[in-house]
């Protein structure tokens, strides 16, 4: 194909995988192990079970179950903050290594419950718990 003065270059294909894998490189590890394609080894799973008595004790305490609703948002967004540095630093406690912790902490309006048969706040904080 010949190219006008005008014309852009035609352009060049990516080079494929195989072409990639030079002869000098196959002829001198022709006696040696095909390229290593092992699976990676299976990262092990936080055990959520270490971290659960402690979630138990944080949302039964009087911090929690005795908190009275703050409209000062600053206040809230700084609470919230500090109880996710607490339960992240808890984590690390339990599993130093191999892990990123992310905790997310945040607090909602929780309205009063209309019949005494309903369960109590801390029962339903401590249920949605067992989700982490």
């Amino acid at each position: 194909m010949t190219s006008t003065p005008n014309s852009p270059p035609a352009p060049t294909p990516f080079p494929s995988s195989s072409s990639l894998n030079t002869s000098s490189t196959s002829s001198t590890n022709s006696g040696s192990s095909p390229p290593a394609t092992s699976p990676t080894p299976r990262q092990r799973r936080f055990n959520p079970d270490l971290l659960r008595p402690y979630l138990k004790r944080l949302l039964a305490g009087p911090e929690i179950t005795g908190a009275v609703w703050d409209r000062d948002a600053e206040r809230l967004v700084k609470r919230a903050e500090e109880m996710s540095a607490e339960v992240k630093r808890r984590m690390a406690d339990l599993e130093p290594a191999g892990y990123k912790y992310l905790c997310q902490v945040s607090f909602v309006p929780f309205p009063s419950l209309p019949f005494p048969s309903s369960p109590s706040h801390s029962q339903l904080t401590s249920r949605d718990t067992q989700r982490l």
